[in-house]
């Protein structure tokens, strides 16, 4: 498989783990059966991180992209889009780590709910 194919298969991973992520976050505040499942994605990106200090499929896709000499990524897409909007608007930029921070977040939000 190429560099880019590679490449496409990291991000298409990543985009998967995330929908997948928010589906069942969504979707447990009125099914709880989804919530143990919101839970043990959460705890399951916590502990990959630990080892990249980032996540690890950005971190692959960056190792990937960079040998491909394409640019690498500060953030994840849906993190990066959000980013770029607010950098429009207000002039201001999210800091690295703020998708941990962001699940964390969603993480308290949903505990606090039940």
């Amino acid at each position: 498989m190429s560099t880019r194919g590679k490449i496409f298969l990291i991000s298409f991973l990543h985009w998967a783990f995330s929908l997948l992520f928010m589906a069942f976050y969504c979707v447990s505040f009125k099914f709880d059966y989804f919530y143990n499942w919101f839970l043990f994605l959460t705890i399951a990106a916590v502990f990959s991180w630990l080892p990249y200090k980032a996540c690890p499929f950005t971190v692959w896709e960056n190792k990937l992209r960079e040998r491909a000499g394409i640019p690498k990524r500060r953030l994840f897409g849906l993190t990066e889009m959000f980013d770029r909007g607010l950098k429009k608007v207000f002039g201001i930029g999210l800091p690295k780590g703020s998708t941990f921070s962001l699940i964390i977040s969603m993480v308290l939000v949903r505990i606090w709910v039940d």
